[in-house]
């Protein structure tokens, strides 16, 4: 037998050839032009994705145009599933062992074959030492950049007379009309301008040319405002695509499958790693260290304040409000002005983040002018009104007949009650749009599940054993299968909140997810929300402090993790080394070392440091702290009590310098749980600590282990009063949140996210 077939029976039948099906994540037929791929370790699991190889790699041409790359591209990916999952020590570089990794695998490995395309080769054989280098540099740009969009595009429009390029017109402005993008993508070989902005302004500037030779047609024109700069190179990507590309040559070289290998060693005398930092040092980075940033816990507390405040105090009153509206079949307006009658009389009016009153019945209708008579028109109107005018000089006047001036003169008393205050949510976005967001964001918070499990959810996930709360999530990464895990209260309110939402689309449709939905459209259709898009406007809408650039803060699974781990041991304290088992077994991970970034310094952290970088700041603006437990600081260097003890600033700006200047000198403070910090990870301190480790020459401090019993008496400890609970009382949405901790008691109260209405 051939030894290819002996080593790896995986990927070869008996007669030495790629097998081409007999994959059980692989859901689709191997010529396909799309894959449907599943989980590799769990194929059961009912979250596929899709690889979609029918990408435009030249003008006019789509990878399909080259068969002979598509199968090695499609061979590529399933070595790096199928001998990763059993072979992973060969150190094939690229783990491919979920269903995103897959599917980024792949689409890193088509973006390379579009720049060897775009370079002018047929294939990677092709490729010698040079071009390999030439390969490199374009890979650590943005696609755009590497492969000249805005430069095709502009030689496009300069050779191609307005009357010829491809324009969608919408006469009913309902959606704007305009040039198409795709048909565009197709002619100069790109595969999308979504991350190009000067492609963009370009295909906006074409717009308003288009726009003034069709009359009453509204043309997209305005140039959208972007959180991220996409013409800097994402760390993470260039990373990503080094690793992929080491990949492919390394499956090449032990591999006999592949009609075109890739025979040249891109990092020869590397790896790609360090390939990859001497390549960013080359370009603007849009830095990313494989973690979100962590919003400020009073921000964090407030949105998590205002979710449960949805869910708790609010969600019934829309349900009802819901069952009231149902059976309306009046026209628009009557529906709205309906909604606003009956959304006036509720008691929650004036609350935080309340929805009430609301302004409309459907999301569609929101902030849309309700009359098609213009300002003018109507103010013309009022004056026929005043003057005293019979109605039917006015309908002559005017133009209107009869059903008209009734229509108008209803305007005009505003019979609709259009001029009413309200919120300006809908019915419809209130129910169908924020509250799930406020579900999913509870349920991330206090379950510690990501993203995926969250949007798996089942009806009838809460159990009952023994009197304790479970619920039943998909554990992916790790077990890869349905476990029960132990819950809170508030989380089984939110699922039953969502299996209220659900309940008609889970019988109409005859499924048990918890995230579609049957909204007031009227048309029966199954929907979901999509989680971005309303965090926005929901931050927008309680009006919540953005970050220092003036954007809305990234909401992502990991924070909610690092969150619900720190939180943990507020609530639970760290006295038994028990506590920091259980935390581990609640996010599942695999070893201790996962768990222990959530609580070190770097991870757990680095969620209070600009919490502690405001208090710092604060202390120094006022001059010396008027905390006496403070003196304990004594023992640090002079320098360091110079800039707390005698600093005298009123700018800011000079309280930001200082306070560079103390994390200079190495002054690290952690926040613990009992309401002090310890300084154990300042330069020459950790040898100090009661719970120093050490490992090797190096010590380490155990912050899983803290607590007022066991830290008592160590040098590193500084009680401050400060930080201790101001007895604040809460508001009944946060009682079933509160946590007898003093730190988050403290941030609670001086954080101004309680109702104090």
């Amino acid at each position: 037998m051939n030894q290819v077939v002996r080593i790896f029976p995986e990927i070869h039948d008996r007669n030495g050839n790629f097998k081409c099906f007999d994959y059980d994540w692989l859901r689709s037929e191997w010529p396909a032009s799309q894959w449907e791929i599943r989980d590799p370790i769990n194929p059961d699991f009912e979250n596929p994705d899709f690889i979609n190889f029918d990408c435009i790699v030249a003008p006019g041409e789509t990878l399909l145009d080259y068969p002979d790359l598509v199968e090695d591209i499609k061979k590529s990916i399933v070595i790096a599933v199928e001998l990763d999952k059993n072979f992973h020590e060969r150190q094939l570089t690229f783990q491919a062992r979920s269903v995103s990794a897959i599917t980024n695998f792949a689409y890193h490995l088509m973006r390379i074959y579009r720049e060897i395309i775009g370079m002018g080769f047929s294939s990677p054989s092709d490729l010698d030492a040079v071009s390999v280098r030439s390969l490199l540099q374009r890979l650590v740009q943005p696609e755009h950049i590497s492969r000249r969009y805005a430069k095709r595009l502009a030689a496009y429009f300069d050779s191609v007379p307005l009357s010829e390029i491809p324009v969608a017109i919408h006469h009913d402005n309902r959606v704007l009309s305009g040039v198409k993008q795709q048909a565009l993508a197709e002619a100069i070989g790109v595969t999308q301008f979504r991350t190009c902005l000067k492609s963009l302004g370009l295909i906006k500037s074409v717009n308003r040319q288009l726009q003034e030779h069709y009359t009453g047609v509204k043309f997209d024109t305005e140039l959208l405002e972007r959180d991220t700069d996409p013409d800097k190179s994402s760390e993470k990507q260039v990373r990503d695509l080094y690793r992929v590309l080491c990949t492919f040559h390394r499956q090449s070289i032990s591999l006999t499958d592949f009609v075109h290998p890739l025979v040249v060693d891109p990092f020869l005398d590397t790896n790609p790693s360090d390939a990859a930092d001497r390549a960013l040092q080359t370009v603007e980075v849009r830095v990313s260290e494989g973690r979100t940033r962590d919003i400020p816990i009073p921000v964090y507390l407030t949105l998590l304040d205002a979710a449960a405040r949805w869910v708790l105090d609010y969600a019934d009153e829309l349900f009802e409000l819901e069952r009231q509206m149902r059976d309306n079949d009046t026209h628009k307006k009557a529906q709205n002005r309906a909604v606003r009658v009956l959304s006036a009389q509720s008691n929650q009016i004036g609350k935080v983040a309340s929805p009430f009153p609301l302004g409309y019945y459907r999301h569609h209708q929101e902030n849309a002018k309700e009359s098609k008579y213009s300002p003018e028109f109507l103010a013309i109107f009022q004056e026929y009104l005043e003057q005293g005018l019979s109605p039917k000089e006015i309908r002559q006047r005017s133009g209107l007949n009869k059903s008209q001036y009734l229509y108008v003169t209803r305007i005009i008393n505003d019979y609709y009650d259009q001029n009413v205050e309200h919120s300006g949510l809908s019915l419809n976005y209130a129910l169908y749009g924020i509250l799930p967001f406020c579900c999913q964001l509870l349920l991330l918070c206090f379950t510690a599940g990501r993203e995926s499990s969250i949007n798996d959810l089942r009806a009838g996930c809460i159990r009952r054993v023994a009197g304790l709360r479970y619920i039943n999530l998909y554990i992916p990464k790790t077990v890869r299968d349905y476990e029960d895990l132990p819950t809170c209260a508030l989380v089984e309110r939110t699922v039953r909140v969502l299996e209220r939402l659900s309940e008609e689309g889970r019988m109409l449709w005859d499924h048990d997810k918890l995230f579609q939905f049957v909204d007031l459209k009227g048309d029966s259709r199954l929907r979901s929300f999509r989680f971005d898009n309303v965090a926005s406007r929901f931050m927008d809408f309680i009006d919540l402090e953005r970050d220092e650039f003036g954007n809305h803060w990234n909401l992502n699974e990991h924070q909610f993790r690092r969150a619900f781990a720190i939180m943990y041991f507020y609530r639970y304290g760290s006295d038994h080394e028990t506590s920091f088992s259980a935390l581990m077994h609640q996010l599942r991970h695999e070893d201790w070392t996962m768990t222990g970034k959530y609580l070190t310094q770097r991870e757990a952290g680095a969620a209070f440091r600009q919490i502690e970088e405001e208090w710092l700041a604060g202390i120094l603006l006022k001059g010396r702290s008027n905390d006496p437990e403070l003196e304990s600081l004594s023992s640090l260097s002079e320098s360091v009590q110079k800039s707390v003890y005698q600093t005298d600033l009123v700018r800011p700006s000079q309280a930001e310098r200082a306070l560079k200047k103390i994390q200079e000198d190495g002054l690290t403070i952690e926040f613990l749980n009992f309401g002090a910090v310890c300084l154990g990870l300042s330069p020459g301190r950790a040898e100090k600590a009661k719970c120093a480790i050490k490992d090797g020459k190096e010590y380490l401090v155990a912050f899983h282990k803290a607590s007022e019993r066991f830290c008592d008496g160590c040098p590193n400890l500084v009680q401050c009063s400060s930080l201790v609970s101001t007895g604040m009382s809460e508001s009944d949405s946060l009682t079933d949140l509160a946590c007898n901790s003093p730190i988050l008691d403290s941030v609670i109260g001086s954080g101004d996210v309680n109702d104090q209405g």
